[in-house]
């Protein structure tokens, strides 16, 4: 049933808060602004965090923090431009500002995504149910939330991402698993999502993804060129590495997604990433016991697929004759 008044923090049980992290997002950040604004639930306190933005970013926050007093701005001055690492500072920032407040979920939200207006009540009512995406009962549920579409040249194209992973974009978690894992990483080449995905699966926290509660990217880093598609694949590996996947995983990956654009290209690039820093030995930026936990993951979704790509072909299916 979808509430039909929306004060902020609508129905205590389902009370979430959001924290933001945007820099030199002043052409976008109003339409995500607007799209939380017309939540069927609203959050009862909104972290918008400016990191070093030097664009108008800080004013069209101010702007709407005047008419919705649940928005919080929050400004960070420091050196240096964009990073991964300073994303997650800034969402660490953000969330502490918010410490004071009254909630059970909290919900990391990217500067440049529009939602249904009924997501953040959907996600938190399915975390409050306990669900699993095996349909088993798990009241731990540390992490939820949908999938979302990039808007590439018009069309909206699937973002890509493994099963039953919730993006970082659009991820909440539950407030006593976000505290318990420390947040989001921060991480040189990114993948902090993913790492506090398995950090909550580590300390024993369920994850469910939604993937049919789409989200909207108006701008992904989708710049045109083959040496530009080739840098990311580049990051990717990097990214990788950092994560401590096996090598073993990384040629299965690689070789999975050979054909992807660029073809071939893509996939080698992916692996020079890999191994630059596995042959000079660079540390790890995760610790070795959640590295272990990733590896060991990977095992067993390898296991997986082998055994699905040797099982025997199921005969013909049959509706069930019930009484």
């Amino acid at each position: 049933m979808v509430p039909d008044s929306k004060d902020p923090g609508l129905e205590e049980a389902h009370a979430y808060a959001l924290v933001t992290s945007v820099r030199n997002e002043a052409e976008r950040i109003g339409a995500t602004i607007q799209t939380v604004v017309d939540q069927t639930v609203l959050p009862v306190a909104w972290a918008i965090v400016s990191d070093a933005s030097t664009d108008s970013t800080d004013a069209v926050v101010a702007e709407y923090a005047q008419r919705y007093p649940f928005i919080r701005p929050l400004r960070i001055d420091r050196e240096g431009g964009a990073s991964f690492a300073a994303k997650s500072r800034a969402v660490a920032r953000g969330y502490d500002s918010i410490r004071d407040c009254k909630f059970d979920f909290v919900g990391n939200l990217d500067a440049d995504m529009k939602l249904p207006p009924g997501y953040y009540e959907t996600v938190t009512q399915a975390m409050a149910q306990g669900f699993t995406n095996a349909n088993s009962k798990n009241p731990k549920i540390g992490i939820a939330g949908g999938s979302y579409l990039n808007i590439i040249e018009g069309r909206a194209i699937p973002a890509k991402s493994r099963p039953g992973h919730v993006p970082g974009a659009v991820q909440v978690f539950r407030r006593e698993c976000w505290e318990q894992i420390g947040g989001y990483p921060e991480l040189s080449f990114g993948g902090e999502d993913t790492a506090a995905e398995m950090a909550a699966e580590l300390a024993e926290w369920g994850v469910l993804a939604l993937p049919e509660l789409e989200a909207l990217h108006g701008a992904p880093d989708q710049a045109k060129g083959i040496a530009t598609a080739a840098g990311r694949m580049f990051r990717s590996g990097a990214m990788d590495y950092h994560l401590g996947y096996g090598v073993g995983f990384m040629g299965i990956k690689a070789a999975s997604r050979f054909l992807e654009p660029p073809a071939i290209l893509g996939s080698l690039a992916r692996l020079a990433g890999f191994a630059m820093p596995l042959f000079r030995q660079d540390a790890k930026e995760l610790a070795p016991e959640l590295r272990s936990y990733i590896r060991e993951a990977q095992k067993r979704r390898i296991r997986s697929l082998l055994g699905r790509a040797n099982a025997p072909e199921a005969g013909p299916q049959h509706e069930p004759t019930g009484q």
